[in-house]
């Protein structure tokens, strides 16, 4: 079921918008028609200008989330109300949460909303939502940004039950890349908290940093040397230790 509906909001159409310039470069909803996202990777890696990691918003998104049924029944209850019908999705989100018994993160304060788009973001896609917990269970009312321009093109609003520890959905600037060898004989891997910075873990020589390593390049001729970051013509790269390939992974989800 939750598979199924993040699906379909992928797939949503989110209209067009006279700001977004959709019509020259597509738009995110029109790219994933046909797509069969339980194919895909949950994380892919270019070294052709740098360290670009992408997350899979699919992939992450399912990790973490179950579909609450009853909440997103009395939410779309809501939002069919005859005095809503000229509200915002995102008005109704918060005139929802006024009706309810909810605090913020830990039972703490008030619901957070947060647009990845504002952030330090590795998602294929920007994801909004609000965070809150309501009877001793975290939610979260989740919009996907099918788009061309961020400021509109958004799905309309799911509610989802987190699954396990709510900061997991602060995880979307989080990743690893690591080595493919023998974890044995090598067992290199790098995390950044930023999408920028990828730091060293595990005891091996090298750059405390994999973007500071220095590189050797498939495209002009050169080959892997040991201790060098080698980029292959395909914009993947090998091992700086051990020669074998890289790739990267989303940080573990709930």
């Amino acid at each position: 079921m939750t598979n199924t509906i993040i699906s379909k909001m992928l797939r949503e159409n989110t209209g067009r918008a006279m700001c977004d310039s959709g019509d020259a470069y597509g738009r995110n909803w029109e790219r994933n028609q046909g797509r069969k996202f339980d194919d895909e990777p949950e994380a892919t890696v270019d070294f052709k200008y740098g360290v670009e990691v992408t997350l899979n918003v699919y992939h992450f998104l399912k990790e973490r989330l179950t579909l609450s049924e009853k909440m997103d029944r009395k939410f779309k209850r809501f939002c069919a109300r005859k005095e809503h019908e000229n509200e915002s999705y995102f008005a109704l989100v918060g005139m929802w949460l006024d009706t309810l018994d909810v605090s913020g993160l830990y039972g703490e304060g008030s619901p957070i909303t947060v647009n990845t788009y504002n952030g330090e973001d590795l998602l294929s896609q920007t994801i909004q939502y609000t965070l809150f917990r309501h009877d001793f269970t975290d939610y979260v009312v989740l919009q996907i940004h099918g788009g061309a321009d961020v400021r509109g093109g958004y799905t309309t609003p799911r509610v989802f039950e987190v699954n396990g520890d709510a900061t997991c959905m602060f995880d979307n600037a989080r990743a690893s890349i690591y080595c493919t060898g023998d974890r044995d004989k090598c067992g290199a891997y790098w995390d950044t908290e930023n999408g920028h910075s990828w730091h060293r873990e595990g005891n091996y020589v090298g750059p405390g940093q994999l973007q500071d390593y220095d590189r050797t390049e498939e495209d002009k001729g050169e080959t892997w040397e040991a201790g060098k970051l080698h980029v292959r013509s395909d914009r993947s790269a090998l091992c700086p230790c051990c020669g074998s390939p890289l790739k990267a992974a989303q940080f573990p989800g709930c």
